[in-house]
């Protein structure tokens, strides 16, 4: 939608330039309805890595300032009692908002969220390091608490600018999730 355009305009994203490279309507987010395929959302965030070089952009992007205000969804999650209950709103509602999902395991002493397309595919590396900022974010900014986790795995490396944001070292590994300690939650 409109709120979405505008925060990648913010965030000095060329948006008509990236759509046109992505092969997408350039009025997309000015329709009334504004709706992405899966393919079209991930080469849409493909572009606009290539056409913008900033390593920090994905930070800027998921951190931005209330970003809750964007839908209903993640605003109610931000509004959550606790880590877990913000957690399962957007577990809950994730697939509303774009076309991935949060998969989530609980056990005794931690709280695991792995970012998955809706067939349990890989998510491109640039959206992974988007989505790893917003969710910290939402978190911190929901609990008014600086969670950290207790592991951060990425399949691709994302930079010493991630890892100082999150406040934890990152694993390249086989999978793009999040590890939560059960007590900071």
């Amino acid at each position: 939608d409109g709120q979405y355009e505008a925060l990648f305009r913010a965030n000095g994203v060329r948006v008509e330039e990236a759509l046109r490279k992505a092969e997408i309507p350039e009025d997309i987010f000015r329709r009334r309805k504004a709706f992405m395929t899966e393919a079209q959302y991930f080469r849409f965030m493909d572009a606009v890595e290539k056409l913008n070089p900033d390593p920090e952009l994905p930070i800027r992007l998921g951190a931005s300032e209330h970003i809750e205000s964007f839908s209903p969804s993640v605003f109610a999650a931000w509004c959550s009692r606790d880590g877990y209950a913000c957690m399962e709103r957007l577990r809950q509602y994730k697939q509303l908002l774009g076309p991935f999902r949060y998969q989530v395991r609980e056990t005794e002493d931690e709280l695991s969220v792995e970012f998955l397309t809706v067939n349990g595919e890989a998510l491109p590396p640039f959206l992974v390091k988007v989505e790893t900022v917003f969710l910290i974010h939402i978190l911190r900014d929901a609990t008014k608490e600086t969670v950290i986790p207790a592991r951060v795995s990425m399949r691709r490396n994302a930079g010493e600018a991630y890892a100082a944001y999150m406040g934890c070292e990152i694993e390249t590994g086989d999978r793009d999730a999040i590890v939560f300690r059960a007590r900071d939650m």
